[in-house]
């Protein structure tokens, strides 16, 4: 245990350094192919969230509409009213 603060901090940073290099040198290694399926897998989550969020605000505004062109019975229901001038 006997280390000083300033042997300790001195360690640390070599141990630092060295982590930062093995991992410069894995990222240097990384195949092409990691890479590019990485990217890909990024794009199709990506598009995947942002078709749901579509769908999603699609949906609300059709629900909307639909409840502004009914007469509504207060308890969420709707129903749209026919009236008939001529009888059939």
């Amino acid at each position: 245990m006997g280390q000083s603060a300033a042997e300790t901090v001195a360690e640390i940073e070599q141990i630092r350094d060295r982590l930062d290099g093995e991992i410069h040198e894995l990222q240097e290694r990384m195949p092409a192919a990691v890479v590019a399926g990485k990217r890909i897998v990024g794009i199709a989550v990506s598009g995947g969230v942002a078709g749901s969020l579509f769908w999603m605000l699609v949906r609300r505004r059709r629900k909307r509409k639909r409840a502004k062109s009914g007469v509504s019975l207060g308890d969420g229901k709707t129903f749209t009213a026919e009236i008939r001038l001529i009888p059939s």
